[in-house]
C-alpha cells in the first residue's frame, strides 16, 4: 500500500515443499532493494519471487538466482 492507493500482488502456484526460510528470504530481498533504491513494484515483485523460490525446495538453503529470474516473470503487481 501507498499513500495514494493499494497495491496487489498475488501469490504464485507453486508445489511447495517447505515453508521454512520463506519470510526469511522476503525480507532479505526487500531489504536488498531498499538499498539498492528499487522501485516499488521492483521489490514487492523480487521480495514475492525470492520467497517463492524457497517454498520450492527443502531445507535451509537459499533459492537459485534463475529461479528466482524466472519467477520474477510470472509475480503480478498492479494498483488497485
Amino acid at each position: 500500500m501507498t499513500k495514494e492507493k493499494p497495491v496487489i500482488v498475488e501469490g504464485l502456484k507453486v508445489d511447495a515443499i517447505s515453508t521454512v526460510g520463506a519470510g526469511d528470504a522476503m525480507v532479505a530481498a526487500w531489504a536488498l532493494s531498499f538499498y539498492k533504491g528499487y522501485s516499488l513494484e521492483k521489490s514487492v515483485i523480487l521480495a514475492t519471487a525470492a520467497s517463492t523460490a524457497i517454498v520450492m525446495i527443502s531445507g535451509t538453503v537459499s533459492g537459485k538466482l534463475h529461479t528466482i529470474k524466472q519467477l520474477e516473470e510470472r509475480v503480478r503487481f498492479r494498483y488497485v
